[in-house]
């Protein structure tokens, strides 16, 4: 009847944080991520020259060589976007960090650009996963409607 108690992110919904393709994590080419060791999530061949907030959240780390950034978010979900594969291997060449650990950043918010040229150069795809590093307690199901994505389309919703 009343709800009182009732979560406030019971419908929190995850939006694109690129314009690119869906790739479901299971396709993504590197193990890691398509055997779900980190975690479970999507994924985005991206696109474009950057990276979005895909939620409100607090941020929780930009790799010192930017090629991810790690988010936390109010009911406690941990994110991990990670640009690219192989791209840790760049020492940070082609990432220009819009945000810095600790920042609180909202929802289509730029976090990251992106040199496409240096990723050009290294012959490198930015195949873009997000992964739920705590799945196990943040459960979600996948409601993309689209499998060319644009930033801000909903994604994931968790349960």
């Amino acid at each position: 009847m009343f709800n009182f108690f009732k979560k406030k992110n019971d419908n929190k919904k995850i939006a694109a944080y690129a314009k690119g393709k869906f790739i479901p994590i299971t396709d993504v080419p590197d193990p890691i991520f398509s055997e779900k060791m980190m975690g479970d999530g999507i994924a985005i061949l991206v696109e474009g020259d950057t990276i979005y907030a895909p939620c409100d959240a607090k941020v929780a780390m930009v790799a010192t060589t930017f090629h991810a950034v790690g988010l936390n978010l109010a009911d406690g979900t941990e994110l991990l976007i990670h640009i690219g594969l192989e791209t840790v291997n760049l020492k940070g060449k082609g990432f220009t960090p819009l945000v810095k650990t600790n920042d609180e950043i909202k929802k289509g918010q730029p976090i990251m650009k992106v040199d496409l040229s240096v990723m050009k150069e290294n012959n490198l795809e930015l195949y873009t996963p997000l992964v739920v590093l705590n799945h196990d307690s943040h459960p979600f199901k996948d409601i993309h409607n689209n499998d060319n994505i644009e930033v801000g389309d909903d994604l994931i919703q968790f349960n």
